[in-house]
């Protein structure tokens, strides 16, 4: 993965889903959006570390899954990373089951459910 300026401290990551990266003075940065998969995540971490860019921030504009479930890595990996989202995105990314309900019309049993952990986050 590479990661290419768009302009001043702004930057993107091209992958299936584009992770967009904003850097501050400091090289810390905020991320707008995380990705599908723990692997992708794991990537853009290699490529921030690289880069000498650290993370501090995520801001998911939605709750599709390939636009936010990688924030269960860098939630796990950077504990301190604060995660926004706005207020209707709450429910969904508290309780990702509801993706599959709202989506394929369907809830399945417990046994069945292998839907993420709820993510931490602040809404805006």
């Amino acid at each position: 993965m590479n990661i290419v300026k768009i302009k001043g401290e702004t930057y993107y990551i091209k992958d299936a889903t584009n992770v967009g990266v904003y850097v501050f003075t400091d090289s810390k940065c905020l991320l707008i959006d995380t990705c599908f998969t723990r692997g992708q995540a794991r990537k853009i971490d290699i490529t921030l570390k690289k880069n000498n860019i650290y993370l501090k921030y995520i801001i998911n504009t939605h709750t599709h899954l390939d636009h936010c479930r990688g924030n269960l890595y860098f939630q796990k990996n950077y504990p301190q990373c604060k995660v926004y989202a706005s207020e209707p995105e709450k429910p969904f990314m508290e309780n990702p089951y509801l993706l599959a309900a709202l989506f394929y019309s369907a809830s399945p049993l417990k046994a069945l459910n292998r839907s993420p952990d709820p993510f931490l986050l602040i809404i805006i």
